[in-house]
């Protein structure tokens, strides 16, 4: 996750993160900067096909 946050323009003061699911619970989570940066894994896609609503 460490290119996303470059590529958003993340703020130096900046200490959370609001981390949301796109499927049905739609739970989203406050996790801090240090955690993503250094053990977020972000994926878009398995298998050759793109991630299904039902896998969040």
């Amino acid at each position: 996750m460490k290119t996303l946050p470059e590529e958003a323009g993340l703020k130096p003061e900046a200490k959370w993160v609001i981390a949301e699911g796109a499927d049905g619970a739609a739970m989203t989570r406050s996790i801090p900067i240090e955690k993503c940066l250094d053990d977020v894994m972000v994926v878009y896609s398995q298998n050759g096909e793109r991630l299904r609503l039902e896998q969040g």
